[in-house]
C-alpha cells in the first residue's frame, strides 16, 4: 500500500495536523519559485509516497499561501524547503533543505518501526 497524498484544498494546515494527527504526517513546506522545492516535490514525494506505506499522509504546503502564514511562523519556516513529520499533532522531525527520497524513507521507516515497536 503507499502512502496517501492530501492537498490543503482551503484547509488551514494546523486543521490538517489535527485530522491527521493518528498517522505520521509529512508535510514539505515549499514555494513555487524555489528550485529545490520542485525537486522535492516532482521528484522524490512520488517516490516516498510510493515507498513509505499505509499509515503515512503527505501534504505539500505552499508559504506563499495566506492560508500557510500562521503554520509557517508557529512552525518557524523562513526557508523553504523545510520537511516536517508530525504524529500526535506534535512535530517529531524537522529536515531543513532538500532530502533525497531515501533519506526521508529512512526516517519515516524509523518512526514507523518505534510505532509498531510500542
Amino acid at each position: 500500500m503507499a502512502a496517501e497524498e492530501i492537498k490543503q484544498r482551503g484547509r488551514k494546515l494546523s486543521d490538517i495536523i489535527k485530522a491527521y494527527e493518528d498517522k505520521l504526517l509529512l508535510v514539505v513546506f515549499y514555494a513555487r519559485w524555489c528550485k529545490p522545492c520542485r525537486r522535492l516535490i516532482e521528484l522524490v514525494l512520488p517516490a516516498v509516497r510510493k515507498g513509505s506505506g499505509e499509515g503515512v499522509v503527505i501534504c505539500p504546503a505552499d508559504v506563499l499561501k495566506r492560508l500557510n502564514d500562521d503554520a509557517s511562523r508557529k512552525h518557524g519556516v523562513s526557508n523553504v524547503p523545510v520537511t516536517v513529520l508530525f504524529r500526535g499533532g506534535m512535530e517529531i522531525c524537522r529536515i531543513p533543505g532538500f532530502v533525497e527520497a531515501e533519506e526521508l524513507l529512512h526516517r519515516i521507516k524509523g518512526y514507523q518501526r518505534k510505532e509498531a515497536s510500542l
